[in-house]
């Protein structure tokens, strides 16, 4: 379980990086609000990866995995209406943020 966990940490630290790394780029092409919109989309897939983390790795049964994606899916979706209704942001970087963050699994490894 070690494994699985370190495994999972470096995935949430490569989402970071990349997302900073987004967000900068386009930022220098797009600008400040396409900067801010991809640092949403990036969250849109960090913070419910935390809790994935947070709760698979508090439990024993194999069944926390398919319970921890269920509320990692029902978070996204969640935050991602919150975010498109509190937020002036733009949607086509917030996309890109948030699909970009999921590159970080080639990063990780086996």
């Amino acid at each position: 379980m070690r494994k699985e966990k370190s495994a999972m940490m470096r995935f949430l630290r490569w989402q970071v990086i990349i997302t900073v790394f987004m967000s900068i780029s386009i930022g220098l092409v797009w600008g400040q609000l396409a900067a801010e919109s991809v640092v949403f989309g990036g969250l849109l897939a960090i913070i419910p990866n935390i809790f994935f983390v947070l709760y698979f790795f508090t439990r024993t049964k194999m069944s926390a995995c398919y319970i921890g994606e269920a509320l990692k899916i029902i978070l996204t979706a969640l935050l991602l209406i919150l975010v498109l209704h509190i937020f002036n942001v733009q949607l086509a970087p917030l996309l890109l943020g948030l699909l970009g963050t999921y590159v970080a699994y080639f990063f990780v490894g086996k």
